[in-house]
């Protein structure tokens, strides 16, 4: 189908065309697009394998089963698979997935921020405190590895936001270079329940 420098074109219930064969030129004979149109009505189904562009100048869409960027993150009232088409809760994922693990920076006391991953890991370069994180959110659960520097006899305070089983905060793996585990779930933003896991390395 070849179109050249229509203003309109109307009584056309339907075009079929293969990949490319839907040409556009303007009246001098150079190559158009459809970008030059201020619109483009359509009365029926609009299908196509892909599109380009951001979508940013869309109105009217009235269906909430699709994916919608904003600030706020990706809403969609559809349960969503990855890997699979046929997911069976809000979030199904086929496979597996990775949290990444930030590295905490040393220090006398070590404030993690709980908005930058689940999972953090640390090396005691001394006697240090672990603070109340920032950003909690109720519902988050992770671990935080502890490592002993080189020299190890390192030990740890917690924050008061810490709940450990019996109210007694553990004793660490002193030993140079040995790795304990404090695994937490964060019950409330003020709350969280933790326990350590010792002498994982």
């Amino acid at each position: 189908m070849t179109v050249i420098n229509q203003n309109s074109i109307s009584g056309i219930t339907s075009i079929t065309a293969a990949s490319g064969s839907v040409q556009i030129f303007n009246s001098d004979g150079s190559s158009g697009s459809l970008t030059d149109l201020a619109g483009v009505n359509v009365a029926g189904v609009v299908t196509a394998t892909s599109f380009s562009g951001s979508a940013s100048g869309l109105t009217g869409i009235s269906d909430t089963n699709y994916w919608a960027a904003t600030d706020a993150g990706i809403n969609t009232t559809a349960k969503v698979g990855i890997g699979t088409t046929n997911p069976s809760a809000t979030l199904q994922v086929a496979g597996n997935a990775v949290g990444e693990i930030v590295t905490l920076t040393d220090g006398a006391t070590i404030t993690p921020d709980f908005s930058t991953s689940n999972n953090f890991v640390v090396t005691l370069g001394g006697n240090r405190t672990l603070a109340n994180p920032t950003n909690v959110v109720a519902g988050q659960s992770g671990f935080i590895a502890i490592v002993q520097d080189g020299s190890g006899s390192r030990t740890l305070g917690y924050g008061t936001h810490f709940d450990f089983p019996a109210g007694t905060a553990p004793t660490l793996t002193t030993t140079g270079g040995a790795v304990d585990v404090l695994a937490y779930y964060c019950r409330t933003t003020t709350s969280i329940v933790a326990d350590v896991i010792l002498n994982a390395s």
